[in-house]
């Protein structure tokens, strides 16, 4: 994995840490398709000044503010992964709630 974080052995044992890992790698897979085609965490580095007379395009004036390396790679999907354990799902679990938001486990 090219988004591979520190502890990704938990992943084995919680099941929620290996979907949050799963799913972050899946979101920065290259695809020219989406957004601007690096991947959502480099993506989120790019500016863009798009506007050409009365045309405004996301595409003519954009720029990589800096560009992620494998180092920022690595701090983000250890964070990401953190997501997925109980310490980070209670996290989320108070963000959420701050704006009338809450996890709900589906039932199967």
């Amino acid at each position: 994995m090219k988004n591979k974080g520190l502890f990704s052995e938990r992943q084995e044992h919680n099941p929620r840490e290996k979907a949050f890992a799963e799913e972050w790698e899946r979101e920065n897979t290259n695809c020219q398709s989406i957004d601007y085609g690096y991947g959502t965490l480099q993506n989120l580095f790019i500016k863009t000044d798009g506007c050409c007379g009365r045309l405004w395009s996301p595409f003519l004036y954009r720029r990589i503010v800096t560009q992620v390396n494998n180092r920022d790679r690595f701090i983000v999907a250890t964070v990401i992964q953190w997501l997925g354990s109980n310490v980070g799902m209670s996290f989320l679990h108070s963000a959420l709630k701050k704006c009338g938001y809450k996890i709900v486990k589906i039932e199967s």
